[in-house]
């Protein structure tokens, strides 16, 4: 199921942004973007238009590109973003 186009009750799916999966590629954060744009890469698009890359399909890619480390790098990104989740407050916190 193709899930890039935010609107027309699409399931979407959790994923990186393009620069955390520029990371894991170890490729631009344009790249990600071509990759994304001859849906190479899996994901959705926000309403503002950023690209939300899907974590299986970046898996994915990197395996099949021989990217090094590959479950390492996608570690350290997920657990980063982990982090910075844990310090956003709560909805039911802000009311």
């Amino acid at each position: 199921m193709d899930t890039r186009d935010a609107g027309h009750n699409r399931r979407k799916v959790n994923g990186l942004p393009a620069g955390d999966a520029a990371e894991v590629l170890d490729v631009s954060v344009k790249t990600v973007g071509r990759y994304f744009d001859q849906g190479i890469l899996d994901g959705h698009t926000l309403p503002g238009g950023q690209r939300r890359i899907s974590i299986a399909s970046l898996r994915s890619l990197a395996i099949s590109r021989s990217v090094p480390d590959v479950e390492q790098r996608l570690l350290e990104v997920l657990t980063r973003k982990a982090k910075r989740a844990s310090r956003r407050p709560s909805p039911a916190a802000v009311q």
